[in-house]
């Protein structure tokens, strides 16, 4: 097929690269806009274009925009760090709306986060759609959701501005070869040898496989049901913490000693530590509110992509998990 010519940022990140990968394969004039010191390797083997800039430095970014008709804006910071987020992940943001608009863009896909939803404010085993609370105090869920947040504010207000259509996807949890099988939101690793799993394993995780993401994102270029939108993107199948840890990790990890965390003795630890870092003038390693955040039971629903879009997630998830313990094991 042919297709309309793409600027990717955040192109050599773990959905960049593989959205760049697909993309060209499918036929579409990729411009994979990059930072002049990122490791390119993945991107060789594409027919991608590289354009080197930086998301910080709008002239770069209008520079890329000339010629492109679809942005797909994925770059974020990820380290954590207060400053780097409002650098990149919001004056980013800001940056690539501001040359998109100027520049004559037709549509800006943005990759937000499953992070902006106010968890505290959901009942336990409520289900969330894309009306669901947003976090009402994202300062204290951490510096890379606060920023996510806020640009995600920018994203928003900049529908229906303009010529520029918007879509705004917030992806669930990120999983595929050569990502991150084992998260915070799961419990505690020490090593490979003693892993901690929190609560009772009835969570269900918003997962969504590397490739239903960036199947998600292709059926959303150019498709006028996705203009000035917003699609939770998760996998249809729930999972819950005790399938992945069967299915996943004790694979990966088969000398591990695996065992439960009760969630109410963590909340009542966590509190203690609250309190005594208090007194010491020193910040909490971890707040209740973060670990409710993470940990309070609640089914993020992503139908209303499938049934406006037609968005059909390419992989199963036990398909995944192959995909996945093959590449682990140096199969891939």
């Amino acid at each position: 097929m042919s297709g309309p010519t793409v600027l990717v940022t955040g192109a050599t990140g773990f959905l960049g690269s593989r959205l760049v990968a697909q993309l060209t394969r499918q036929g579409f004039r990729v411009r994979a806009f990059v930072r002049r010191t990122s490791n390119t390797a993945r991107l060789q083997a594409t027919a991608a274009m590289l354009h080197f800039g930086d998301v910080k430095d709008v002239e770069s970014l209008s520079s890329a925009m000339k010629g492109v008709t679809v942005v797909v804006h994925a770059a974020a910071d990820t380290s954590g760090d207060a400053q780097s987020g409002q650098l990149i992940t919001v004056q980013g943001t800001r940056n690539v709306i501001q040359a998109a608009m100027a520049g004559g863009i037709r549509q800006l896909i943005y990759l937000s986060s499953c992070s902006v939803y106010g968890i505290t404010d959901c009942q336990p085993w409520q289900r969330i759609d894309e009306t669901g609370p947003i976090e009402r105090h994202p300062e204290m869920r951490g510096h890379y959701s606060e920023a996510k947040l806020k640009a995600e504010q920018d994203v928003l207000a900049a529908m229906g501005k303009g010529a520029l259509k918007v879509t705004c996807l917030r992806p669930g949890t990120i999983w595929g070869p050569g990502g991150e099988t084992f998260t915070p939101m799961m419990g505690f690793k020490v090593g490979r040898r003693l892993i901690g799993i929190i609560g009772s394993g009835r969570f269900i995780l918003p997962l969504v496989y590397l490739d239903n993401l960036v199947a998600a994102i292709l059926t959303c270029i150019d498709h006028p049901g996705a203009y000035d939108q917003i699609f939770n993107v998760v996998d249809p199948t729930p999972v819950d913490k005790n399938t992945y840890t069967r299915k996943v990790l004790k694979p990966l990890f088969p000398g591990a000693l695996f065992f439960r965390i009760p969630y109410w003795a963590l909340y009542a630890t966590v509190a203690c530590q609250e309190v005594v870092f208090k007194a010491l003038g020193r910040r909490p390693v971890l707040s209740r509110y973060r670990l409710v955040s993470s940990q309070r039971p609640v089914k993020v629903e992503g139908g209303k992509i499938a049934r406006q879009l037609g968005w059909s997630p390419p992989m199963g998830f036990d398909a995944a998990v192959q995909e996945v313990l093959r590449f682990e094991r140096g199969q891939g």
